[in-house]
């Protein structure tokens, strides 16, 4: 099959998976992990496979192929679980989304304990903040040189000279969450400790999200705000999602033209640049782990997964770093470039592994959220729902160990933290 066949191949899946699933959960499959997952990874990965190939050998019938298969395992894997659970996703999200908030009540217990979990990872962060030599954020309006700009982004994050993780834990995770949770709270219980907590949160998150300069993480945020306000609603508005677009579509240029250095250049061209970092840049270092594994290098066996204060024996692989040299060539900066989750089942057990690794991830993805459908609705849980809804789904675009790793349990023992401080202050309050 030539090129040509392999565009017509690609639309035919895609438009026949959104089809299908629209016509059978509806559009709020849109407000699920399955659904959100899906389409980020058509987004970042499969649109652009086809233009990034260079030519048809082995390496790229074999990315071709594991991309479309990724579709179609992720648009039967709902289906296939609600056969075999006996459960309907689509009356279980439905039933959710128009349910009246409940399980949670506006305590002065419930406040202090949102207030200590805020106080410390807003602490933190700020500790974070401190210990950089500069802040990227501000260095961005110093300097018009991206070259310069990348560096200091660089020292930011990939060679941040703490434990960058557990820093971005709180500032990426936790507070998002907090954020999300109060623009619930101050829809439902419409008080002014609530307008307050949700003004601090969101203004504090979203620049601890723009601060290394990097695009995505800010327009996450926002994409996690809407779907907080949908869930809150009951149902998924096409139009708030067009207002949406225009407003990440101006965020975009502003950021290209500080960030990238392309200030003064044509609206078009900006905006052509971000096409290509949107539906190329993903999918070229996938393409990349498919040419160079295991043509140049053995499977890893394994290697990239996580050894948390090395308890195993083994020095962890960061797969990213590698196929980002491979892809970028830039030696002077230590950039990643992370690819679908699958890819890298693939790097270190061959293909087999990469389509049993499809099947498993997709049933983990339905059953997190059947769980979290099983969840009282309340501003906590909004919260929650919003801010997964997105993180899961950047599996498409990154490591499954990542987002499902040691830090989801330590994820959930904070907010189990927070409901237990809760229950002892109303308690004694009580008393």
């Amino acid at each position: 099959m030539n090129i040509f066949g392999w565009v017509v191949l690609t639309a035919a899946t895609i438009v026949g998976s959104q089809w299908f699933l629209l016509k059978r959960y509806g559009r709020n499959w849109f407000l699920t992990l399955p659904g959100l997952f899906l389409l980020y990874h058509i987004v970042f990965n499969v649109i652009g496979g086809v233009y990034v190939v260079n030519g048809l050998g082995p390496a790229e019938v074999k990315y071709l192929s594991a991309l479309l298969l990724g579709v179609v395992v992720h648009t039967l894997a709902p289906v296939i679980a609600d056969t075999i659970l006996h459960r309907n996703l689509r009356y279980e999200l439905d039933n959710f989304l128009v349910a009246p908030m409940s399980g949670l009540n506006d305590t002065t217990g419930f406040r202090v304990s949102f207030m200590l979990l805020a106080g410390a990872s807003i602490a933190i962060s700020v500790y974070y903040l401190s210990l950089l030599p500069s802040i990227p954020f501000f260095d961005m309006f110093k300097t018009s040189v991206a070259h310069s700009l990348a560096i200091s982004r660089d020292l930011a994050t990939s060679s941040f000279a703490g434990k960058y993780h557990r820093f971005s834990f709180y500032f990426r995770n936790i507070l998002p969450t907090l954020a999300l949770m109060t623009f619930a709270a101050r829809m439902n219980w419409k008080n002014q400790f609530w307008n307050i907590a949700f003004l601090l949160t969101f203004v504090f998150t979203a620049f601890m999200h723009v601060n290394d300069v990097q695009k995505m993480p800010l327009i996450n945020f926002l994409g996690m705000t809407l779907l907080a306000y949908f869930i809150f609603k009951g149902r998924f508005e096409w139009k708030k999602v067009l207002w949406l677009t225009i407003i990440v579509i101006v965020i975009l240029v502003v950021m290209y033209q500080f960030i990238m250095g392309m200030f003064g250049q044509e609206i078009g061209k900006i905006i052509l640049t971000i096409c290509e970092r949107l539906f190329l840049a993903q999918t070229k270092g996938m393409y990349t782990a498919f040419r160079i594994y295991p043509e140049r290098f053995d499977y890893l066996l394994g290697a990239t997964i996580p050894n948390p204060a090395g308890i195993f024996p083994y020095k962890r692989f960061f797969l990213g770093y590698q196929v980002f040299a491979y892809t970028f060539g830039v030696k002077e900066v230590v950039g990643t470039a992370p690819t679908v989750y699958y890819t890298e089942f693939y790097c270190n057990f061959g293909y087999g592994a990469m389509i049993a690794s499809m099947f498993l991830v997709s049933t983990l993805l339905q059953l997190f959220q059947l769980f979290l459908l099983r969840l009282p609705k309340n501003p906590l849980t909004i919260g929650f729902m919003a801010y997964w809804l997105l993180n899961a789904s950047h599996v498409s675009i990154s490591s499954i160990f990542e987002y499902f790793g040691i830090m989801f349990a330590v994820y959930w023992l904070h907010f189990g933290m927070m409901k237990l401080c809760k229950d002892i202050v109303d308690t004694d309050l009580k008393v």
